[in-house]
């Protein structure tokens, strides 16, 4: 993983949205004063944080703030990657959703 990348990802069936990225502390403490302890855990087993769905667009905004590179990924029924939208990219300049990749059928 890259120094400094995250990839958020949501589930067809969850309202909840789990967070992959490097360590940064200021990121940290950032979440934690932007999503209170209840709508937001961290598991040391998988290095995930998980935060209700509510707060994924705050999240998003976090994200941009704190990573040069970011990802939204969106798993279908069988929990296979549907779609990857491109979130933030320092390098490229953008702040939006410039691509997304579709699964090959095969």
């Amino acid at each position: 993983m890259s120094d400094s990348l995250a990839i958020l990802r949501t589930r067809h069936d969850s309202e909840e949205v789990e967070l992959e990225s490097t360590y940064r502390a200021e990121f940290v403490e950032a979440l934690k004063a932007a999503v209170p302890h209840t709508d937001r855990r961290w598991n040391p087993e998988t290095s995930l944080w998980t935060f209700k769905a509510f707060w994924l667009s705050r999240v998003t905004a976090l994200v941009r703030d704190h990573y040069f590179e970011a990802y939204q990924e969106h798993t279908n029924e069988a929990g296979e990657v549907e779609k990857t939208d491109l979130i933030h990219d320092v390098k490229l300049g953008t702040q939006t959703s410039m691509f997304t990749t579709q699964p090959q059928q095969g």
